[in-house]
């Protein structure tokens, strides 16, 4: 028999313990998947179980090679969530009416969910996104069964800047579908406040009815990891980044990359929420910062190098070629988690670029590697303008910011880091810290739960456990 782990209580925040309220909890990403979705589905499902809640998650099967997060997914099971892994072939489509490739997986969860709803009952359905066919899901199966509806985005689907549209009714009907589940929800949970902000105002909801819960890390998982011991050398400082960047995008957006036919007239209809310049998320001001330190006979810049863990692209490797940096750029394609944080652990500084939006405004989204980049304890370079993410950065004292598309301005950044870097380094207790750690973010989800659900259903609980 599998040992229950104990809950972990948080250390900032108080949890709403469930006393066996059910939640069916629609879930796409699940660990044993890997990848920053999965995390923030497995975090919900672990810990609200741990408190009592009764949770039945319906998730998509995952691929062998992608389950890569195998002791979350026990740990989770282990508290008492239910898994249900519903099969369904992703189907690309260019029509707008399909939400997303997902839908038939989504339409499967409908189906099952209706079934179950023969022998099973819940007070509460809670869908979260990507991919956004579960908020549809959830959606369908609420209005269905008549249950109160919680929807958690990690991104702001059709106010999301970033993400190009096919056209403009792509994007309208996407943005009709999201006002319908939106206003149908008795809460809108984002992923940051800029986010939340941008949903009030363009739905026009209140801010009881929309409100944020970031995502976050494990600090049972990161603290015990240990720096990656490195053999280049006392006087290197290497800066390291962790993920997905977008400089092939960027350079086609700006015309620096050749795209075919079919790309330029698609070019022209496709269409953002809002205008953003997608090069700052990418090597490009970063290897062009490097280029102007070398070129500036900066002290010690023949030392400053490199780690870039995570998709390449061609554009990428372009750039250092033609940049002449291949000496001080190491590309790691792929790495798991727990060497990734080793990575970071090891670093000079770790490296946060993100896109900035054309008219001035703060982005929408705050990337996961935010709070693992926090977590680690290195200080952080953060190329961009004013936003979420850098606020966080800029609370916790961990790190200096750039602007985005200014190679001397990062490079300045780059040595006042080597100067001072290590007074902006800290531990993950720290509270401006913690609070982003999975216990404190639930136990606040948690409340926003039990805020959702009637107050007969939670007086009825009362009564049963009274009797009991």
């Amino acid at each position: 028999m599998t040992a229950v782990a104990s809950p972990v209580q948080p250390s900032l925040e108080t949890p709403r313990p469930g006393a066996g309220r059910r939640v069916l909890f629609i879930g796409a990403f699940a660990p044993p998947r890997g990848g920053p979705n999965a995390q923030r589905v497995g975090a919900i499902a672990e810990y609200l179980s741990a408190w009592g809640w009764d949770i039945d998650l319906l998730a998509l099967r995952t691929p062998k090679k992608q389950a890569i997060e195998t002791t979350m997914h026990e740990r989770l099971v282990s508290h008492g969530a239910r898994v249900e892994w519903i099969d369904a072939q992703p189907v690309a489509s260019p029509w707008p009416w399909r939400i997303d490739g997902e839908q038939p997986w989504a339409e499967a969860v409908i189906e099952r969910a209706l079934a179950r709803s023969q022998t099973a009952t819940w007070d509460l359905v809670l869908a979260t996104s990507p991919p956004f066919s579960a908020l549809w899901a959830g959606y369908e199966i609420s209005r269905r069964l008549d249950l109160p509806l919680v929807i958690d985005l990690q991104d702001p689907w059709s106010l999301a800047e970033l993400w190009p549209y096919r056209s403009v009714v792509h994007l309208a009907w996407s943005r009709r579908l999201h006002r319908r589940i939106t206003q149908a929800a008795a809460k809108t949970v984002m992923n940051c406040e800029e986010a939340a902000k941008a949903v009030r105002e363009a739905f026009h909801l209140s801010e009881e009815r929309v409100t944020h819960v970031e995502n976050g890390f494990d600090a049972g998982e990161v603290d015990p990891v240990e720096p990656m011991p490195r053999e280049d050398g006392a006087d290197r400082f290497t800066l390291v980044h962790i993920g997905t960047m977008m400089t092939m995008e960027g350079m086609q957006q700006q015309g620096l990359w050749p795209q075919s036919l079919r790309q330029r007239l698609s070019g022209k209809i496709r269409t953002t929420p809002a205008p953003t310049n997608t090069l700052a998320k990418s090597s490009y001001y970063l290897l062009k910062a490097l280029r102007h330190g070398l070129d500036q006979q900066a002290p010690r810049a023949a030392q400053v190098h490199f780690d870039f863990v995570g998709p390449w692209s061609p554009a990428d490797q372009r750039l250092v070629e033609e940049l002449k940096l291949t000496e001080q750029v190491t590309v790691v394609p792929f790495s798991p988690r727990r060497e990734a944080m080793a990575r970071c652990k090891s670093a000079g500084a770790v490296v946060l670029p993100l896109h900035t939006r054309r008219d001035g405004n703060p982005i929408r989204i705050v990337p996961s590697k935010t709070y693992d980049y926090l977590a680690s304890g290195r200080p952080i370079l953060c190329p961009c303008a004013p936003c979420d993410a850098w606020s966080f950065i800029e609370k916790a004292g961990r790190g200096l910011r750039a602007q985005a598309d200014d190679p001397a301005a990062i490079w300045a950044a780059i040595e006042a880091l080597r100067e001072r870097g290590e007074s902006l380094a800290g531990p993950s207790d720290d509270p401006a810290v913690a609070r982003f750690d999975w216990p404190n973010l639930i136990a606040r989800l948690s409340r926003i739960l039990d805020d959702v659900i009637p107050v007969q259903t939670n007086n009825a609980k009362l009564d049963d456990e009274a009797t009991a």
